[in-house]
């Protein structure tokens, strides 16, 4: 666990498959979408932190799957990018997306699993 300056919530240091639901724009005024995969480098209840091969722009909301390695349930979720920095050493672009409550997503499953991580983490201790 780690926690920062700015954040309300804990962070768990934590390598966890991500996809994001990209929209295109396209010519004719339709869209189009394609999923980029990603991975976590941190998580927290209310946000994440991941890493991707090309930039996002900031302040835009995106659709999330999340699965963890130790639970066969994915988790759909809504994201908005708070910050995109391109990292030199690998290459990549590290995004900053908080996690938001939306209609049709398993935000709750998502707060109720780091309920339960934030317990195993008093208890380990």
């Amino acid at each position: 666990m780690q926690t920062g300056e700015k954040r309300s919530a804990c962070r768990f240091l934590r390598h966890e498959a991500v996809s994001v639901q990209v929209l295109l724009a396209c010519p004719d005024d339709s869209c189009s979408s394609k999923v980029v995969d990603s991975v976590t480098l941190d998580i927290s209840q209310s946000g994440l932190r991941i890493v991707l091969p090309e930039a996002l722009a900031a302040h835009r909301i995106f659709d999330i799957c999340v699965e963890f390695r130790n639970n066969p349930r994915r988790l759909l979720l809504t994201g908005e990018t708070r910050w995109c920095r391109y990292n030199e050493d690998s290459r990549d672009f590290e995004i900053g997306m908080a996690i938001q409550d939306g209609e049709g997503t398993d935000f709750d499953a998502w707060l109720r699993m780091f309920a339960e991580l934030e317990d195993s983490e008093e208890q380990a201790t």
